[in-house]
């Protein structure tokens, strides 16, 4: 049975592209299989509630981004991840992901994610999301274009550490480059409007990381970032 990286249909997620990056550069071959927000549940017979779900050769599941980064440099020893800025920076990195990215720019594209998605899979979007927020997606997105530029100072930090020298790990990139990259992965496959401003810095690391490994990045459709 060839590997298999279980990852959602219609939308992308930015957990699943940190393990995208993380087995392109290990050099590991896999197959995908998308599934619906409401099929999760029903697959690798319910044990896992979130993608990605990585199923090796010999049936091994592994569920996390994290758990997932782990298992491939404790397996995988060849070019490990962590090399250069090391597993507790990389958290740090991932802190400021979700500390400042995160909630200033998901609730402005999550209208958009949602109008990817079927009937079935919107309800549950819908649903579930705003419960979390106490509010409905529309309310959350609305009036985005006079919020965008406090979402943006909002990542100052994240671009003073991305500035500072080619990739975070050093000479070439590594897992913090992922967790970075796959944010932008993400916010590119759903936004209709940019959410960054021409001259960012930011954007020729993103487009320097979504060249690594043959293109990765390539694949993204979307929008514009800038």
């Amino acid at each position: 049975m060839p590997r298999k990286l279980l990852e959602l249909a219609s939308v992308e997620s930015p957990f699943v592209w940190r393990t995208k990056y993380a087995l392109a550069h290990k050099g590991l071959a896999y197959e995908t299989v998308r599934l619906g927000f409401v099929d999760i549940p029903k697959t690798c017979e319910g044990r896992h509630k979130t993608v990605p779900i990585l199923v090796e050769d010999d049936g091994t599941e592994v569920c996390d981004s994290w758990d997932i980064a782990a298992y491939l440099d404790d397996t995988y020893p060849d070019n490990p991840l962590f090399e250069g800025l090391g597993y507790e920076r990389a958290r740090e990195i991932d802190g400021l992901i979700g500390q400042h990215a995160f909630p200033a720019f998901f609730p402005l594209y999550i209208g958009d994610v949602l109008g990817k998605l079927d009937a079935e899979n919107a309800h549950y979007f819908r649903t579930t999301r705003e419960a979390r927020f106490g509010t409905t997606i529309e309310q959350l997105s609305a009036g985005r274009d006079g919020v965008l530029p406090d979402a943006r100072k909002a990542i100052e930090p994240l671009r003073a550490e991305i500035t500072k020298a080619d990739w975070l790990h050093g000479d070439g990139p590594g897992y913090g480059d992922y967790i970075v990259l796959a944010f932008f992965a993400w916010i590119k496959a759903a936004a209709t409007t940019p959410p960054l401003e021409a001259g960012d810095p930011l954007l020729d690391y993103i487009a320097r990381g979504f060249g690594l490994h043959g293109g990765i990045g390539a694949q993204l459709t979307g929008g514009a970032l800038a």
